[in-house]
């Protein structure tokens, strides 16, 4: 139940382990406990939602992502961000919300959020572990502009209520983790910019997770269940650690397959605009 220790250098300011055996704490605060690789754990329905609903390439691509939200600070390292695609009514809120109860506190927000119509929006962004952003089809152009601005790990401004603003520094800056039926409309003015379509990552689910459910018997209750959260810990930081091994800069994806998941999005699931 333990993990390599990380340590911070102030001089380069740059995280490093001090043993490549020891088992690193994790850098948010987590409800799951920690079990090395190869002591087996059974996921139970969340598992079974995850390798049963999603491509072998989404599984690597979800866990991964889960095992940076869990190990990283802010965008440091992997400046990419999720976003789960899927027509209305198949369960991705509630897949989602299970994945995210490993974390203490989550911050569910709504596009509108990140407008600058919104002053207190983004107000809870420095005490969250991580953000779940929803229904992410509304988005405007302002949210575009805002969340390619922290995937780049740039600092962001914060107003609290009876706060000055405030910089909240891009090594804080939670995890965003979207979903929606669709991509925003905004998007569509990106589809040039490389750089943005390379930090996109989309996941599609194969089948529908309420409907896995049902067959299987098993209820939304049951996703959160300890054992379902100790199994995605280690299934995460598993992926992670691959990708720490090989080189902590490299991205979470894959740089061609990804671009054409963006460029062929609305092939897959009719675009609601």
């Amino acid at each position: 139940m333990i993990k390599n220790i990380k340590i911070y250098n102030t001089k380069t300011g740059e995280f490093f382990k001090k043993e490549p055996l020891l088992p690193v704490l994790p850098f948010r605060n987590i409800k799951a406990n920690y079990y090395p690789p190869e002591h087996k754990l059974n996921g139970g329905a969340l598992q079974d939602l995850i390798e049963h609903c999603f491509s072998l390439e989404d599984q690597k691509l979800l866990l991964g992502y889960v095992g940076c939200a869990i190990n990283e600070p802010g965008y440091r390292w992997h400046k990419e961000n999720l976003m789960l695609l899927g027509k209305a009514g198949i369960g991705k809120t509630s897949l989602l919300n299970a994945i995210l109860s490993i974390f203490e506190t989550t911050t569910v927000l709504k596009p509108s959020d990140f407008s600058k119509s919104s002053r207190f929006g983004m107000a809870k962004f420095p005490e969250s572990d991580t953000v779940y952003v929803q229904e992410m089809e509304t988005g405007n152009s302002d949210f575009c502009s805002t969340i390619k601005s922290i995937a780049s790990g740039a600092d962001i401004s914060i107003e609290k209520k009876g706060v000055d603003a405030f910089t909240l520094n891009g090594d804080y800056i939670p995890r965003l983790f979207f979903d929606g039926n669709t991509l925003p409309k905004s998007f569509a003015n990106e589809v040039h910019d490389k750089a943005f379509i390379r930090r996109t990552l989309i996941i599609f689910p194969k089948c529908d997770f309420a409907q896995r459910g049902r067959n299987q018997k098993y209820n939304e209750e049951d996703l959160y269940k300890q054992e379902c959260l100790d199994w995605l810990c280690q299934a995460a930081n598993k992926v992670y650690e691959e990708l720490d091994l090989k080189n902590i800069h490299d991205r979470i994806g894959n740089d061609s397959k990804g671009e054409n998941k963006y460029l062929d999005w609305d092939e897959r699931y009719n675009r609601i605009y």
